[in-house]
């Protein structure tokens, strides 16, 4: 669903694992906390190919379950990317991982705590890169919130 929502035009599809994510949220989190909802930013080049940001669509369509759940407004924190590397799905997990927490620009005040959602977790790289921007720059918690993980399918992947 997810491969058909990014790459061909169907972005509808994000719906449905996306409420999945919400009540796996709402569950999860500690909802009294001042969450601040974050992206992994998408490249140039997808967005143009696409037309559209998929992690910015998952985080549209979480907003009215977690703040009808939590009862607070819905904060949104934007993460940038520092300078355009190819995408993800391009790169094998050694350049994946070559990815440094110095591609993503944090803004400032950086809050204490944030929700950081990814569409798909392959290796872990992108997520992580942008997990330790968040931390170097002064966030207390990060929380990942993706739709879906790729299974180890070989030792390409951790």
């Amino acid at each position: 669903m997810i491969t058909k929502a990014k790459f061909e035009d169907q972005a509808h599809l994000l719906r449905p694992l996306t409420q999945i994510l919400a009540a796996t949220l709402i569950d999860e989190l500690d909802l009294t906390k001042s969450w601040h909802w974050t992206v992994v930013p998408t490249g140039k080049q997808s967005l143009l190919e696409r037309g559209f940001c998929q992690t910015s669509l998952i985080r549209q369509l979480l907003k009215n379950p977690i703040r009808d759940a939590s009862g607070k407004t819905f904060k949104i924190f934007n993460v940038t990317r520092s300078f355009e590397r190819p995408a993800q799905h391009s790169l094998n997990k050694a350049d994946r991982f070559r990815l440094s927490h110095k591609t993503f620009n944090v803004p400032q005040p950086v809050p204490e705590y944030v929700v950081l959602i990814d569409d798909l977790i392959t290796t872990g790289s992108t997520i992580e890169a942008c997990s330790k921007a968040l931390k170097k720059a002064g966030t207390k918690q990060v929380v990942i919130a993706a739709l879906a993980r790729t299974p180890a399918q070989s030792s390409d992947y951790r």
